[in-house]
């Protein structure tokens, strides 16, 4: 299995499967893929590698960050755009086939972001959302802007976004939940989520 750097073994496991499906259900198309939020490259490697070790070639690479870990880009493929993901989503294409939210976890960033990128998302595509196990701690992780003393500001702020956006539980009709990964208790790990757009 690739490396995916702050990513579990788990939350791993579960790209790989989402990409799989999304490599299945668009076989044949060029892929446009877009992570959002980069650190330090690592997770944008490990998904080029599971994706050449599926013999997917074509693809774009498109990610977003800004910049305060990533200084470059992870590899000369990929497409960057440099700035906040709340204020660029322009700046990447539409009728993407699938999307990994893990930039600023606040919920006005991920509601942003889910709403932008999730809205480019084409039928059929897939997105996967890190940072939603529900017994992360209130105030862990703040995320340098907001008021210290709301959790809405810290890592829960990730899931707090979903559940404002009609995600959790899933009662909205454009998604369909497919999986949720998560832990018996916290002990590091954050979790993930994986949607499909369905409409």
């Amino acid at each position: 299995m690739p490396v995916y750097g702050l990513v579990s073994f788990e939350e791993a496991a579960a790209l790989e499967r989402s990409l799989a499906r999304v490599v299945e259900r668009f076989k044949g198309e060029t892929l446009r893929i877009l992570e959002i939020g980069v650190h330090d490259g690592r997770t944008s490697r490990g998904i080029k590698d599971y994706l050449s070790s599926l013999n997917v070639t074509n693809v774009e690479n498109w990610a977003i960050d800004i910049g305060l870990w990533a200084k470059e880009k992870p590899y000369p493929e990929m497409r960057m755009v440099w700035g906040d993901s709340a204020e660029t989503f322009h700046l990447v294409p539409l009728n993407l086939h699938w999307v990994f939210v893990d930039g600023c976890h606040c919920i006005n960033h991920t509601m942003a972001d889910v709403g932008h990128y999730g809205r480019r998302l084409m039928q059929g595509g897939e997105m996967a959302v890190h940072d939603t196990f529900d017994k992360l701690p209130l105030f862990r992780d703040y995320q340098e802007h907001g008021p210290r003393d709301r959790p809405e500001f810290h890592i829960l702020g990730t899931r707090m976004a979903l559940t404002e956006l009609g995600l959790l539980p899933c009662i909205r009709q454009d998604y369909k939940l497919v999986e949720e990964v998560a832990y018996p208790d916290y002990d590091g790990r954050n979790g993930i989520i994986t949607y499909e757009k369905i409409l």
